[in-house]
């Protein structure tokens, strides 16, 4: 399955270093001229580290935040979550509607503690999926879907 995401500018990636796809390729269309696709045999579906992602927020709101994210957010504001509001936040609905976690310093706080520590460079959500590199990311060109 292949995910998509079209931008204005010829790079798929966001300024804070992260790709958010979509499933239905039409559903951002307007977005840009350029699309890109992700593969979904790249992405780690977000259930699967469901638990870690909420082991992960509890020990950090208990212990103190740290790195890019401490320096970069309202600490303050995310403590008041709890690691399963967090985890739905990386998980939305509808990621074209509301990208929730995915438009926020969570973006930092995901790749730190999560993504890089094991390994992970594109996590599967409900309807989407979001990639921190840009080497699993094709160009699609038109004559692609013929």
């Amino acid at each position: 399955m292949l995910y998509y995401r079209y931008t204005d500018k010829n790079t798929p990636m966001s300024d804070w270093g992260h790709a958010m796809f979509v499933d239905d390729p039409y559903k951002t269309a307007s977005y840009g001229d350029y699309c890109w696709t992700l593969d979904s045999k790249h992405c780690t579906p977000i259930e699967n580290i469901r638990q870690l992602i909420i082991d992960t927020w509890e020990y950090d709101k208990k212990h103190g935040f740290s790195g890019d994210f401490y320096y970069n957010c309202d600490c303050d504001y995310f403590a008041q979550f709890s690691g399963e509001e967090i985890y739905k936040m990386l998980n939305p609905a509808d990621i074209v509607k509301s990208a929730e976690g995915w438009d926020s310093d969570l973006v930092v706080w995901f790749w730190e503690r999560i993504a890089e520590p094991n390994d992970i460079m594109a996590v599967s959500t409900q309807d989407g999926a979001v990639c921190y590199d840009e080497k699993l990311i094709q160009r699609w060109e038109k004559d692609d879907e013929e």
